[in-house]
């Protein structure tokens, strides 16, 4: 009481001793209060295991009180969704979809609209991020709905970034990039909300990566990386690098994807994104030619996202590990990592990565021509099947390494 008395103006300064000494002292409020003002403190400095600590340590408070009043569910859950912040630059979506889906019914019976619409949206980001594209899909949406209803800027934005990404999943690329643009009109009346600005306009530099538009892929890159400087975020600069990488990837330049793959790793304080990065620096040195390089890079990824949770990583890192597998001579083994991961996607109707996958077999099946039975028609059959798949959902950039890689076949023939 003393230090709030005499430092009203400095109280940040001790968030952390205030919520220690009023936990002591079993005053619950106050603890809660300066704990979760501890975790946001924490979380703008990039300290997310800090910040994830002092998260827990008020919903513990919270959570165990014996019968709460319907004020303290309410904290409840606007803790739960200032904490999911930490969750996702973590990567711990197992963590997050498991917490969320414990409470679903509780927020639920607030009816309140806002509060139900932002927890529909990080749950369906954390079962995108978990592979569960339909399912994602079917969440944002809901949460979309909500945001209109009640004309809430703020769900109404974080739902169509995360739908950016969703939407580019699942494959219709025109709908994602719809979803971007909205988001993106929605930061000039939120130029505080630093997560909103970055997280949709490198959800469009991916989109438009894909869709073959790089030129539009490198602007977005650029601009996150000007964002970044002038407003000293590192989370903008690690964005920057990765859509830069994507774009570079999308080119050809496989060099250059390294470079700003590089880069990206480098700046990046937080697990995720660090994750993030090595999922394009992996495959830009496969691509490469870089075999060894790639293969410890994605395995570094893949042993992450297993403990963690992050599903939909598998699938496309399974694809390069299988081109490098080839290259070592392991070809059985090759074959079985990209068939799987090929029924894995099918599974989940991600129809933007299967193209990318089913063009990644159709290499490895070329590269075996001469070696395996049927391996040269197998490489033609994948190869047209990314064809024909990138050309219903217009991801041309795919569509063009497809067809450059069946040319290179028919040439060798």
């Amino acid at each position: 009481k003393a230090i709030e008395e005499l430092y009203p103006d400095r109280l940040e300064e001790f968030y952390e001793a205030l919520a220690f000494h009023f936990k002591q002292g079993e005053s619950s409020d106050k603890a809660i209060d300066y704990l979760i003002k501890s975790g946001e403190k924490s979380y703008d400095r990039y300290a997310v295991e800090e910040a994830h600590q002092h998260f827990k340590e008020a919903f513990d408070i919270l959570s165990s009180k014996p019968s709460r009043t319907k004020e303290e569910d309410c904290l409840l859950i606007d803790l739960l969704l200032k904490w999911a912040y930490v969750f996702y630059f973590r990567g711990d979506f197992r963590g997050l979809t498991e917490l969320f889906g414990v409470h679903e019914e509780l927020v639920a019976s607030l009816g309140d609209k806002a509060r139900l619409g932002m927890f529909f949206g990080w749950l369906g980001l954390a079962l995108y991020c978990r592979g569960k594209a339909r399912d994602s899909y079917r969440y944002l949406s809901k949460a979309l709905k909500l945001g209109e209803e009640i004309e809430d800027q703020q769900v109404i934005g974080y739902a169509c970034a995360w739908l950016t990404y969703t939407c580019a999943d699942l494959g219709p690329l025109d709908e994602a990039i719809l979803f971007g643009e909205r988001a993106q009109e929605i930061c000039r009346s939120r130029e505080s909300d630093r997560y909103l600005y970055l997280k949709s306009l490198g959800g469009l530099g991916q989109a438009y990566a894909y869709r073959g538009e790089v030129k539009k892929a490198f602007e977005a890159g650029e601009a996150l990386l000007e964002y970044g400087q002038r407003h000293t975020s590192i989370r903008s600069l690690g964005m920057g690098h990765m859509t830069m990488a994507v774009a570079h990837q999308a080119d050809g330049d496989f060099p250059s994807a390294i470079e700003c793959a590089t880069r990206a790793l480098e700046v990046s304080v937080d697990p995720f994104w660090a994750v993030c990065a090595r999922l394009y620096l992996g495959p830009s040195y496969v691509l490469n030619g870089q075999f060894q390089e790639g293969e410890n890079v994605l395995q570094e990824t893949l042993a992450y996202s297993r403990d963690l949770g992050i599903e939909m990583l598998d699938a496309p890192v399974q694809a390069c590990l299988a081109l490098v597998a080839v290259a070592k001579g392991q070809m059985d083994e090759g074959i079985e990592l990209a068939e799987g991961s090929l029924r894995s996607l099918l599974a989940e109707g991600r129809r933007m990565i299967y193209p990318q996958v089913a063009a990644g077999i159709g290499k490895v099946y070329g590269l075996l021509t001469g070696q395996v039975p049927q391996a040269e028609q197998k490489a033609e059959e994948h190869l047209n099947k990314a064809i024909e798949v990138a050309k219903e959902i217009g991801a041309k950039g795919i569509m063009g390494m497809a067809y450059l890689d069946l040319g290179l076949l028919h040439s060798a023939k």
